[in-house]
């Protein structure tokens, strides 16, 4: 959810991920500026819920779910 949305700078960003196999597993998220950088994982973020003030335009936000052993699952 949120995804749909339009952030304009100073707006609070709040997105949620969903998934059936989500019961056992994490939630990580992870940002980048731009298409040509990495991907950097936002630590204080573990649930399926994110929340964060838009601060730069064309921020790109990403959930991955992943198992106690940090694989991949989604």
């Amino acid at each position: 959810m949120g995804l749909a949305h339009h952030y304009h700078t100073g707006d609070e960003v709040e997105l949620v991920a969903s998934s059936e196999t989500a019961e056992d597993a994490q939630w990580q998220w992870h940002t980048r500026d731009s298409d040509d950088q990495e991907w950097s994982l936002v630590s204080a973020q573990t649930t399926e819920r994110f929340s964060r003030e838009a601060t730069l335009d064309g921020l790109q936000i990403k959930a991955v779910l992943v198992n106690d052993d940090e694989e991949v699952l989604e």
